[in-house]
């Protein structure tokens, strides 16, 4: 997991700006279209 920061800006506190991972989970079909609108159906 990378903690990804924009140039020039100091590290928030308490949450980040974005997070870049080898591997991830998202809730769509073969054709990309989202199998549910809540977020607890992709776990």
């Amino acid at each position: 997991m990378k903690i990804l920061l924009p140039d020039g800006r100091k590290a928030p506190i308490g949450y980040s700006n974005g997070i870049s991972v080898d591997a991830g989970q998202v809730d769509w079909d073969a054709q990309q279209n989202f199998m549910s609108e809540e977020i607890s159906s992709q776990f």
